[in-house]
C-alpha cells in the first residue's frame, strides 16, 4: 500500500489550505456551504449538518474557464432535498426525513440552482392548471344560472299519430301537468297557467337577483385562487339571462308536452319592495312566443336574450340589465 500524504492549515476563519502530492487546495466556507479550489477545479458544496443531505457540483474545470454546464458535468437534484410547493403558491424544501429546510442562505443556494428552478417552473405549471381548473368547477354554479336556455328540449312537431288527441283539452292539461312536475332547473320557479284553445297563457314566480351567487373565484398571475365580489352590472347581465332563460326553457317543454299547443304566452314576475317597504309582485317580461320558431331551432346554443327579443315582447331594461316593472299581456285584451 503506497503512502498517502495531506496536510492542512487554517489561515482564517473559514480559509482552510490543504498541501498534497497532487498540489495546493483550499476551501472557502463553513459548516453547510464552502467553495473547494484545488488542481481538480472548483467545486460548490452544500450540506445540512446532521442531516445527510449534500450536494457537491464543479464550477470550474483545471484551467480552464468553461463552466460545468459547458464541461458536461451532471446536474442532479440535491440528495435529498426535495421541492414542495404549498397550496398558496410559495415553495419550501424539505430534508430526506421531511422535515423543512429553514436556514435562509442554503434556501437561497439551493434556489439558484438550475435544477431546482426547473423543479419548480414544472411545479407552477402544473399548479396554475390546477388552480384553474378548480375555478371553472367553484363558478360552475353560476353558469348553470346563467345557461338555463340551453337545457330547453327540443320540440318535437308530434308526439303521437292519433290526431284525435291532439286537440282535446283534457289530453293537453294532463301533459302539461306532467310536464310541470317533471322540470329540473337550478333555480326554483312557480308556474301556474291557463289554456285557451290552442294558446297557453304562463305565469311565472321567477328567480330572483339574490338568488345568484355575488362572488367568483379567479386565479391571479402565479395561479393562486382568490375569491371576489361580483359588479352589480356583472350580476344584473347575468340575472337577465336567467330571466329569459327560464322563459325559453319553460316554454320549450310546454311546447313538447303537447302538439295541440300553437303559442304561448310567458308573463314573469319577481318580488319587490315599494316604497312603503312593502313586498309586492311586478311584471318584469311577458312575451308571446309561436312553435315553429321552437320547432327549428337548436336551443343549446342560442343567446337567451336575442332569442327573446325576436319575438313580440314587453320588456323594459336599463342599459346595466335593471329590470323596470312593465304591465303584461292580458288575454282578456281586445
Amino acid at each position: 500500500m503506497g503512502f498517502r500524504f495531506f496536510k492542512s492549515k487554517s489561515i482564517a476563519k473559514g480559509l482552510r489550505i490543504g498541501i498534497s502530492k497532487r498540489g495546493l487546495s483550499a476551501n472557502i466556507g463553513g459548516r453547510g456551504h464552502s467553495i473547494s479550489l484545488g488542481s481538480q477545479g472548483v467545486y460548490l458544496n452544500l450540506s445540512i449538518p446532521g442531516t445527510g443531505i449534500s450536494y457537491r457540483t464543479k464550477l470550474k474545470g483545471p484551467g480552464s474557464g468553461a463552466s460545468s454546464k459547458s464541461g458536461g458535468a451532471a446536474r442532479e437534484m440535491p440528495k435529498g432535498v426535495q421541492v414542495i410547493l404549498r397550496e398558496d403558491g410559495t415553495y419550501e424544501y424539505s430534508d430526506q426525513s421531511g422535515e423543512p429546510i429553514r436556514d435562509q442562505t442554503l434556501v437561497r443556494r439551493i434556489s439558484a440552482l438550475p435544477e431546482v428552478k426547473a423543479k419548480k417552473e414544472e411545479l407552477s405549471a402544473q399548479y396554475r392548471q390546477d388552480q384553474q381548473d378548480k375555478a371553472k368547477q367553484l363558478n360552475s354554479q353560476m353558469d348553470s344560472f346563467v345557461n338555463i336556455a340551453s337545457l330547453s328540449p327540443k320540440v318535437r312537431r308530434s308526439l303521437s299519430q292519433d290526431t284525435s288527441s291532439k286537440d282535446d283539452p283534457e289530453t293537453i292539461m294532463r301533459g302539461i301537468d306532467e310536464c310541470i312536475d317533471s322540470m329540473t332547473l337550478p333555480v326554483e320557479i312557480a308556474v301556474s297557467y291557463e289554456l285557451r284553445g290552442s294558446e297557453l297563457w304562463v305565469d311565472l314566480d321567477l328567480p330572483e337577483l339574490e338568488d345568484l351567487p355575488d362572488k367568483e373565484y379567479v386565479t391571479l398571475a402565479s395561479g393562486a385562487l382568490r375569491q371576489k365580489n361580483r359588479t352589480q352590472e356583472a350580476l344584473r347581465g347575468d340575472y337577465a339571462k336567467c330571466v329569459y332563460g327560464v322563459s325559453i326553457f319553460v316554454a320549450a317543454s310546454l311546447f313538447d308536452s303537447s302538439p295541440g299547443i300553437e303559442r304561448i304566452v310567458v308573463s314573469g314576475r319577481t318580488q319587490r319592495r315599494d316604497r312603503e317597504g312593502r313586498i309586492c309582485d311586478e311584471y318584469i317580461i311577458s312575451v308571446k312566443y309561436t312553435r315553429p320558431a321552437f320547432e327549428t331551432t337548436d336551443l343549446t346554443s342560442i343567446d337567451p336574450e336575442a332569442f327573446f327579443l325576436s319575438f313580440e315582447n314587453r320588456c323594459l331594461t336599463t342599459k346595466t340589465k335593471l329590470f323596470k316593472a312593465i304591465r303584461p299581456f292580458d288575454p282578456h285584451e281586445g
